[in-house]
């Protein structure tokens, strides 16, 4: 055992199976991000510009505040804050089979 390497080969040594499987999850990554991006590109050409969601809204006033401007804003929400028209779209799968 004694000189392996994460990767499985001696000194830190890479096999090519093991290159081969890197790649092939770094090109489904980069993949899945192109694949995101255009979808969201396709989207802002379709709907144009859409109103931010209440809660993303800062409130830098009294009034923005009593209008409800960032009224039930919570930082790491698993809440979907896309607009409106676009609530329940998955740009980004990670890459993921």
């Amino acid at each position: 055992m004694r000189g392996q390497s994460a990767g499985g080969g001696q000194d830190g040594a890479v096999s090519a199976q093991d290159h081969s499987e890197i790649r092939g999850t770094r090109d489904r990554v980069a993949q899945a991000r192109d694949d995101a991006y255009f979808a969201a590109l396709a989207d802002v050409k379709a709907q144009g510009n859409l109103p931010v969601p209440m809660e993303l809204r800062n409130a830098s006033s009294k009034l923005m505040d009593e209008l409800g401007y960032g009224k039930g804003y919570e930082k790491y929400s698993k809440k979907d804050l896309l607009p409106e028209k676009l609530r329940g779209k998955k740009y980004f799968s990670g890459g993921k089979k």
